[in-house]
């Protein structure tokens, strides 16, 4: 047999044979490798590929210097999505940081309206923008009704949890996207109480799914982003994978934000909207699985830590 033949055949069979030894079981715990321990075409230049970044969220107002100097930012413009781009406005006035009722405090998003854009104000915090491959954690208390008893139908508010690349703000090269979005009154043709995962290539160019469920009340949401797939958890469970190219190729940052898509305009009643977030916690370079996440969690609060950015490069 010609000697190169050989050698050809032998490296199929060692192939196959660490294949085999290293196969993962479907239900192991690691999903998948330490990208940020490899060098490479497996990171995004400029992104963030090690450490840890973590925020409880124990701050006083947007204005706390704490809050400023960890790289939170907050909108004040009146651009899209929805109606804050048709006359309505975002406020850091709809941010505040309130008490759990324990020893903890939380993020309290709100979307108010009167029925008219100029009366309709949201909100949104979102970080430095620095994150690439990795996995994105929060804890989220979605509402299916504003704090008013009058829930009107055209009314559209949504919730989310996202990650976003955007060069439209002239800080980076590509545009990438991954959300979490709650419609509790619906929209986008769909039913009430319907949860989007959505993950975005282009501004024009998005794969997604959605399922309809009363999702009222507090949820761990996991995003795991690499250069193969995004995969979308809810409170441990695995509800979507999307696939390249629907996968990150850009500097992105960690939001949430609360808008409408529309609003009903017969009423000129005040209606507000809420979204609370509990923490957030971002693991560059390595995709772990809820379970690993609610681990890492306990340990940051063993070590009575309120946040932690370990993050480089």
């Amino acid at each position: 047999m010609n000697s190169y033949l050989k050698l050809f055949l032998s490296s199929l069979l060692l192939i196959n044979c660490n294949c085999a030894d290293n196969k993962v079981d479907a239900e192991d715990e690691i999903i998948g490798p330490d990208l940020g321990s490899n060098t490479g075409n497996i990171t995004i230049p400029g992104s963030v590929t090690k450490g840890e970044f973590f925020d409880d969220f124990n701050y006083e107002s947007p204005s706390d210097p704490e809050f400023t100097s960890f790289g939170w930012k907050v909108r004040s413009d009146n651009y899209g999505p929805g109606i804050s781009g048709q006359g309505g406005s975002w406020s850091p006035s709809n941010i505040s940081f309130i008490d759990d009722g324990e020893t903890n405090k939380v993020v309290k998003l709100k979307a108010n309206t009167m029925g008219t854009a100029a009366s309709t104000v949201s909100s949104e915090l979102f970080t430095t923008r620095k994150f690439g491959v990795g996995t994105f954690a929060a804890r989220v208390y979605f509402y299916n009704a504003p704090e008013s008893d009058l829930d009107l139908i055209g009314d559209l508010p949504v919730q989310t949890f996202f990650t976003i690349a955007d060069p439209s703000k002239g800080e980076i090269d590509a545009y990438c996207e991954f959300d979490f979005e709650y419609l509790p009154n619906g929209g986008w043709g769909t039913n009430p109480n319907t949860l989007f995962s959505t993950s975005w290539e282009t501004v024009s160019n998005n794969t997604g799914d959605n399922y309809t469920q009363d999702q009222e009340g507090w949820h761990t949401l996991v995003i795991q982003i690499d250069f193969d797939s995004t995969r979308y958890y809810v409170d441990g469970d695995l509800k979507y994978t999307h696939y390249a190219p629907y996968v990150v190729d850009g500097v992105m940052s960690v939001n949430f934000n609360l808008w409408f898509i529309n609003i009903d305009t017969e009423n000129e009643t005040e209606r507000v909207w809420s979204q609370m977030i509990d923490w957030v916690y971002v693991r560059p370079g390595k995709m772990l699985t809820p379970t690993q996440v609610n681990e890492s969690l306990d340990k940051l609060r063993n070590d009575n830590l309120e946040r932690i950015d370990s993050t480089t490069l």
